[in-house]
């Protein structure tokens, strides 16, 4: 019998943590799956060490590029075509799956025949042992939205339908250090996903982790596959770097105000994106110190036909915003008024 689960595990050196990685998935509370350990042309010897030990149990199966290195794109794109599951999940050789992760993900999917691809929250783990939250929006029509610009899933988080990506020819591209950015735009052009808000992986950050190391590299990708995606819908994606950062002029807020319009008028259903809409813009507004009702209104209200519920929950959402910020701005300057 086929497993219900194929997990895509691709293996680089990274004997570090690899052992601890490996262990979080055979401990899984869900038990009907197997591990595809893509092991990678060039690995050291540790690492293989460590991998050959793990083929002791009958749910691990090691698959070995053995005449060159194939890169993390050919190598998953090559688990995904020998993967036997009905549902293929993602997993990082330094991350952490925490038990219940395949359970809820495997139930959610289940649940959910219109779901496609399911990740889940999860939580950044720091050298030093701290921790903290990673959340993604939960809903499909938000997750649309924030794809247009940003990367809605945690890459090692996600499980998806094999059938549904093998039909559509939804495979990875050699794009350097977004293999995963790039595949979802693709997918939720296609398809509804969703994020579970259950924080369900430990995400490693550390020295040699790619985002530190290609961190700056990765920016300058991602723009240009943001401005690639948009140009598809004539819109003119010129921004370099974070898009909703504070410093900007009036005119730079305007040119973004006016780009987050054309995403919406492309949604079928831009009032499905509210969520994203939302949040993207305060994070826009308060950082440049311009937050208000009637210049959120007047550049999106669009986006909810005007009805009169969205208008007063808007308004009541942003004064309770501004007011909060206020209060915090007061009891953070208390202390220095008082001396």
């Amino acid at each position: 019998m086929h497993p219900k689960v194929s997990v895509l595990f691709p293996v680089y050196n990274g004997e570090r943590f690899l052992e601890e990685a490996i262990d979080s998935i055979l401990s899984q509370t869900f038990r009907d799956f197997e591990i595809l350990i893509l092991l990678e042309y060039g690995s050291n010897l540790a690492s293989r060490k460590i991998v050959e030990q793990k083929k002791m149990d009958c749910r691990v199966r090691v698959i070995e590029n053995k005449d060159c290195k194939l890169g993390l794109a050919e190598s998953l794109n090559l688990g995904m075509r020998e993967a036997r599951g009905e549902y293929i999940a993602r997993m990082d050789a330094d991350d952490i799956s925490l038990p219940k992760r395949f359970e809820k993900q495997v139930r959610y999917l289940d649940g959910h025949p219109d779901i496609v691809m399911c990740g889940t929250a999860m939580k950044g783990l720091y050298d030093d042992g701290h921790l903290d939250k990673r959340g993604y929006f939960t809903d499909s029509g938000s997750i649309r939205f924030e794809c247009m610009l940003g990367n809605p899933f945690g890459h090692p988080t996600v499980m998806w339908r094999k059938d549904a990506f093998l039909r559509e020819k939804l495979f990875y591209r050699n794009t350097p250090y977004s293999e995963d950015f790039e595949l979802w735009k693709r997918v939720v052009e296609l398809f509804p996903c969703a994020n579970l808000k259950d924080y369900l992986l430990l995400y490693r950050l550390h020295n040699e982790s790619a985002s530190a190391v290609y961190g700056d590299t990765l920016g300058n990708v991602n723009d240009a596959l943001n401005k690639e995606y948009l140009a598809k819908y004539h819109i003119d994606y010129d921004v370099a770097g974070a898009f909703f950062r504070g410093g900007l002029s009036e005119k730079e807020i305007i040119h973004r105000e006016e780009i987050i319009r054309q995403i919406c008028l492309v949604l079928d259903n831009p009032r499905a994106s509210y969520r994203a809409l939302e949040q993207r813009m305060r994070m826009l507004y308060v950082a440049n110190h311009v937050y208000s009702f009637e210049r959120y209104w007047r550049n999106f209200g669009f986006v909810y036909q005007n009805k009169t519920y969205d208008k007063i929950r808007v308004w009541m959402n942003i004064s309770a915003h501004r007011l909060v910020e206020t209060a915090r701005k007061m009891l953070w300057r208390q202390p220095y008024e008082r001396t």
